[in-house]
C-alpha cells in the first residue's frame, strides 16, 4: 500500500519537474546571502508536494527548503521524509546538466 503511495509521489514530482517553465528555474532567493545557495520556484513547488505527501501519511519532513519540525536526533523511531527538492539548484538555474 505505501509503495503505491510513494509511486504516486514520484509521479507528482516527475509531472511538476517536466512541466516547469523557464521562470520556474529562475532564482527566487538566496539562502543567508550566499551567492552559491539559491532557491527556485521549482524548489519550493517540489518541497510543497513532498510536505503534503508527508502530512497525508503521518511522516515528519527533513527538508533543505523548510524548517525542521523537530531536530533530527529527536525523531527516534518516527518515520520521516528526507527532501532535497533540486540537488544543485545553482547549476539548474544556469541550465548546467
Amino acid at each position: 500500500m505505501f509503495r503505491e503511495k510513494l509511486l504516486g509521489l514520484l509521479a507528482d514530482v516527475t509531472n511538476i519537474y517536466s512541466s516547469a517553465s523557464h521562470d520556474d528555474s529562475m532564482e527566487s532567493k538566496r539562502k543567508d546571502g550566499n551567492i552559491r545557495d539559491v532557491v527556485t520556484k521549482l524548489d519550493n513547488d517540489l518541497h510543497a508536494v513532498a510536505c503534503k505527501f508527508a502530512q497525508n501519511n503521518d511522516l515528519h519532513v527533513i527538508s533543505e527548503e523548510g524548517e525542521l519540525q523537530e531536530p533530527p536526533f529527536m525523531l527516534g523511531g518516527k518515520s520521516y521524509l528526507l527532501v532535497d527538492p533540486i540537488d544543485g539548484s545553482l547549476n539548474f538555474c544556469k541550465k548546467i546538466k
